[in-house]
């Protein structure tokens, strides 16, 4: 009634898949079984950020979960709302599900410090004073024009 040959490539198909089910089950539980720190590295990368705008940045005013300053000429606002930490103005998320959140300073650098799960992180994000170019032009009696 069935030929032959088809009734060898059923049996044949069984039994591979019986063979590739261990390792597709030992797959499925590395991949579910691997860390992910993707708060991490998301945290580093908003914190370079951070860096590069203070860097730039000048007429500094800060208390304990806040900080104002310019940049490029406008003013703008850290701040924590609930658990982010948000810059303004907009709505730019930086970090998020953070507790005890700082801006500190020690030593002539300003720290940002905060918690998240139980972990205490604490980075420099810039130094007490920035230099304005306004500032650096008067001290050489350089005047720049705008074109």
């Amino acid at each position: 009634m069935y030929k032959k040959g088809l009734i060898e490539q059923v049996l044949l198909n069984v039994l591979i898949t019986i063979c590739l089910l261990p390792l597709l089950f030992m797959s499925i539980k590395s991949l579910i079984s691997l860390p992910l720190h993707f708060d991490k590295m998301q945290d580093e990368i908003a914190i370079r950020q951070i860096q590069k705008i203070l860097s730039l940045s000048y007429e500094r005013e800060y208390s304990n979960n806040q900080l104002k300053f310019r940049y490029h000429g406008e003013e703008f606002i850290f701040y924590v709302y609930e658990d982010k930490l948000i810059l303004k103005p907009g709505t730019q998320i930086f970090l998020s599900d953070i507790e005890n959140f700082n801006f500190l300073l020690k030593d002539g650098l300003l720290y940002l410090s905060y918690e998240r799960e139980n972990k205490y992180y604490e980075y420099i994000v810039a130094k007490e004073k920035s230099i304005h170019l306004a500032d650096f032009t008067d001290m050489f009696n350089i005047s720049i024009e705008p074109e």
